[in-house]
């Protein structure tokens, strides 16, 4: 709550489990766009991703923003399991105390 001039303005700063959602989402495509820079991966260049994690809210948020994911990323494949992927190229993202595995090679 605060005091204006004109008036008081209230925010609600609960957030929602759609904000979350998103939230995950976007720090996993910017992790993802963060390790191909990192293994010099060019922006026409197409990956085939895998993302886990133990979390079924994770696994939940990723298979609902599946479509943006692959976009944004350049995958021509994208897979979201339980278990630990097995790709070249790695790294692990955490997000609220919650762990995403980001796997990914070079698409054939």
């Amino acid at each position: 709550e605060k005091d204006f001039e004109f008036g008081k303005v209230y925010l609600d700063t609960e957030v929602s489990q759609d904000v979350l959602e998103e939230a995950l989402s976007r720090e996993v495509m910017r992790a993802i766009q963060v390790l191909r820079k990192k293994h010099g991966f060019k922006v026409e260049e197409k990956i085939s991703l895998t993302l886990s994690s133990e979390d079924e809210f994770c696994r939940d948020a990723m298979n609902k923003f599946r479509k943006e994911i692959t976009e944004k990323v350049g995958a021509s494949k994208l897979e979201i399991s339980v278990e630990k992927p097995k790709a070249k190229h790695h790294g692990d993202l955490n997000f609220e105390g919650k762990v995403v595995q980001i796997a990914f090679d070079k698409a054939k």
